[in-house]
């Protein structure tokens, strides 16, 4: 008689050590594969079996996006040299959620630099399984170029809804992929109802998912690669959403699975029980300034999943830097962003003269350059009701200088011109423009 039991590689090997130390008679076999990933324990007649899948999640690789103009590329090479390195720790598979372009007709260094990362990996690992998935940025037809002959090498691009039933089965682990779902991708089983809330289409799909998979695969564990907006997550500046929560799905759809690994949302984040965003690997707007970026090592066994943050080391941070011109221009506080993408913000009250091509002498990637807004008791709306107010009280020209100074209030600050009287000058340009104007009205 032969008895199968399930252990878990942590729980097997003190057994083991017990067996090796107390009972050394018996005959006891353990044998381990090439990449410690298959455990085989052979008791005389019982048979312990455990098989871990590991792989690697990332998402939002946006290939070809330009930062204010600035190309991308090579901060994106940069970050797949990383990759390809992380992948020589012995994965079985790369989940890529969608969003690999960052637009429908990606530039040519970009399809180039994908084209290039995808040979140079599979030469170097050939029995690792690369899944893609068309996210909401990508172009699913130009992606799904020769997908059929690249799921023969293990890449597996997936485009559309026509067979997200159908996993792709890796050890005791069956992997399926949803792209990002459009109106009428997916119908009701039995029905021609066309769906086309992101709600209704992924409640359908994760429907026949779990049903086929309880029929064909019911011991296997589950993963799901998806691109979508669970509702509640947080989002960022860099990432293309819809106004409102029409297009939000809610995260406990994806509880059937053993992981879900998402795209769409720009920050490292859980969202439901078993389900994260990768988050992308570089910072693609200034409101992620600061923060870390992930790839995620995930590793699955029995249906439970752990996962271990692998940081990404960007080849230009993103920066914020606040403080007077004088400041920005030389104080040795700014010495550590003079290599980053900088966006420089100037607390000065004086408007400064072309001031990107003086801070570029120093922040050589320096992306944008802005004033700070004082804080005002006053809304927007309360400020040009004021100067409607004056407009209609008087048509003087004294009147349309304070409509003037009013206007460089809401601007800059109260209290702006008479600080420092940096704008004197230009409320008598003001009231001069306005006499002159008058005389011709006359």
């Amino acid at each position: 008689t032969t008895e199968i039991y399930t252990l878990s590689l942590h729980d097997a090997l003190p057994i083991c050590r017990y067996i090796y130390c107390n009972i050394r008679s018996l005959n006891v076999f353990i044998v381990f594969n090439m990449h410690l990933r298959e455990f085989i324990w052979i008791f005389g007649d019982v048979f312990f079996w455990s098989e871990l899948m590991r792989f690697l999640h990332t998402a939002d690789w946006h290939l070809g996006k330009s930062f204010f103009e600035k190309s991308l590329v090579e901060d994106q090479a940069f970050f797949l040299e990383q990759l390809k390195t992380e992948l020589k720790n012995n994965y079985d598979a790369l989940i890529v959620s969608g969003d690999i372009y960052d637009r429908s007709v990606p530039p040519s260094d970009a399809v180039t630099l994908l084209g290039s990362f995808l040979s140079q990996i599979h030469g170097s690992f050939p029995e690792l399984h690369i899944f893609l998935l068309a996210g909401n940025h990508d172009s699913a037809e130009r992606l799904s170029f020769a997908k059929e002959i690249l799921g023969e090498s293990n890449i597996h691009l997936c485009t559309d809804c026509r067979a997200f039933t159908e996993p792709v089965i890796i050890g005791d682990t069956a992997v399926y992929q949803l792209p990002f779902l459009t109106a009428g991708c997916i119908c009701k089983t039995n029905s021609d109802e066309i769906l086309r809330s992101q709600q209704d289409l992924l409640s359908a799909a994760v429907t026949e998912i779990e049903s086929f998979h309880k029929k064909k695969y019911p011991s296997l564990n589950s993963v799901l690669s998806a691109h979508l907006f669970a509702a509640g997550g947080l989002r960022s500046d860099s990432e293309r959403i819809p106004v409102g929560t029409a297009d939000q799905v809610d995260a406990a759809l994806l509880d059937f699975f053993d992981y879900t690994a998402l795209g769409h949302l720009h920050s490292f984040q859980k969202a439901g029980k078993s389900a994260w965003y990768s988050g992308s690997p570089l910072s693609y707007s200034f409101d992620e300034a600061g923060s870390a970026k992930f790839m995620l090592d995930v590793k699955l066994e029995n249906h439970c999943a752990s996962i271990n943050k692998i940081p990404v080391k960007p080849l230009h941070r993103c920066s914020v830097i606040k403080g007077t011109f004088a400041e920005l221009k030389n104080a040795s506080s700014f010495s550590e962003y003079e290599d980053d993408y900088v966006q420089a913000v100037c607390t000065d009250l004086s408007v400064v003269a072309n001031p990107m091509a003086v801070l570029r002498k120093r922040y050589e990637n320096i992306l944008s350059f802005g004033y700070e807004r004082k804080n005002s008791n006053n809304t927007r709306s309360d400020s040009i009701q004021k100067r409607r107010e004056l407009l209609d009280a008087s048509s003087s020209v004294e009147s349309y200088s304070k409509v003037f100074e009013a206007f460089l209030d809401d601007l800059y600050g109260p209290g702006c011109i008479c600080s420092d009287n940096s704008f004197s000058k230009e409320v008598e340009e003001f009231k001069k423009a306005c006499d002159e104007l008058n005389k011709l009205g006359e």
